[in-house]
C-alpha cells in the first residue's frame, strides 16, 4: 500500500448544468458552497458539499481545455459520479510510489480557486493532484488530491447541513467483473477484498466500497451511489420533505433520477 494514500478525500459528481445541480442538492438539505472557478487550464467550476472529514463536489466543464476533455466526453452519458479523489498528504510522493508499483500516474498538477470567506473577503483554495492514468483499468477512475489550504476548504459555515449529513460511509459501484475491479483497487488501500454474495467489497480507508455485477457503460468500473452518515434520520426526513425517497432498514434512499444520476442513501450514525 502506498504510504501517501490514506483513504478517500472526496467524490466528484460530474454535471452538465452547475446551477441546476446546485439547486437540486440544496433542495435535498445540503449546504452548498458558492460557485468556485478553477484555474484557466482546468476550465472547470464547482460547488462543494463539505462534511466533517471528507466531502463531495458538483463539477462541470465550463470552458473546453485539454484537462477537461475526458469530462466532456463522459457527460455524453449523462450526469453522475465521475471519479474518486484519494486522500494524500503528498501528491508528488504518491506519484513516485505509484510509479514504483508499476501503476501509471500523471505528473502532479497544481490549481486554485477563489473562496469567499466568512465575514467578508476572499481567500484561495489550492490543491495538488496526480491522476492515475491506466486506460482500461478500474484505477483510471481515481486521482490523488493534496490540500494545500485546508483552512479555506473546510469552512465551518459550509459543514452544517439541514439533512444532518456528517460524512461518507460507503460508495457503491458496478463492474462486469467485480472481483477484478476490487483487486485492482485494493492494492491502493492495502485491504483484502471480501465476497458479499455476487458483489465484492473492500475497505478504502474508513469508507466501504462495494462493487456489484452490472453494466459499467463500456468501462471496467462505474460509480453509482454513496451512503452518507447523518446525525439524526428524523432531521433528514424533514429536510427531504417533498423529495422522492424510500426507506430501507432504517435508512433513507434518494433515487438516482432525483440526484443527477447518483443514488444517495442516508444512514444514521452516532459519532459521539
Amino acid at each position: 500500500m502506498p504510504q501517501h494514500i490514506t483513504g478517500i478525500d472526496h467524490l466528484v459528481i460530474l454535471v452538465g448544468d452547475l446551477d441546476a445541480s446546485a439547486a437540486t442538492y440544496g433542495a435535498l438539505g445540503f449546504t452548498i458552497s458558492p460557485r468556485g472557478m478553477h484555474s484557466a487550464h482546468m476550465g472547470t467550476g464547482n460547488h462543494t458539499i463539505m462534511l466533517q472529514d471528507d466531502y463531495f463536489e458538483l463539477l462541470a466543464p465550463l470552458t473546453p481545455t485539454e484537462q477537461n476533455g475526458p469530462m466532456r466526453e463522459r457527460l455524453g452519458g449523462g450526469d453522475g459520479l465521475y471519479a474518486t479523489a484519494l486522500r494524500t498528504d503528498d501528491a508528488a510522493g504518491m506519484h513516485r510510489e505509484l510509479s514504483d508499483m508499476g501503476i501509471g500516474a500523471a505528473e502532479p498538477v497544481d490549481f486554485q480557486r477563489p473562496v469567499d470567506l466568512p465575514g467578508g473577503g476572499t481567500g484561495e483554495a489550492a490543491f495538488r493532484v496526480t491522476r492515475i492514468v491506466e486506460p482500461g483499468s478500474p484505477r483510471d477512475e481515481l486521482f490523488g488530491c493534496q490540500h494545500l489550504t485546508r483552512e479555506t476548504v473546510w469552512l465551518p459555515s459550509l459543514m452544517e447541513h439541514a439533512n444532518g449529513a456528517v460524512g461518507i460511509l460507503a460508495v457503491d459501484a458496478v463492474a462486469g467483473d467485480p472481483a477484478h475491479a476490487a483487486e485492482a483497487l485494493a492494492v491502493l488501500f492495502g485491504s483484502e477484498p471480501q465476497k458479499d454474495g455476487a458483489a465484492v467489497s473492500l475497505a478504502a480507508g474508513d469508507v466501504a466500497l462495494t462493487i456489484a455485477p452490472g453494466d459499467a457503460g463500456g468501462r471496467p468500473f462505474r460509480l453509482t451511489g454513496m451512503t452518507l452518515g447523518v446525525s439524526d434520520i428524523v432531521k433528514t426526513k424533514a429536510a427531504l420533505s417533498g423529495t422522492e425517497y424510500t426507506e430501507e432498514g432504517g435508512a433513507v434512499v434518494v433515487p438516482a433520477n432525483a440526484a443527477h444520476g447518483v443514488t444517495i442513501t442516508f444512514k444514521e450514525e452516532n459519532r459521539g
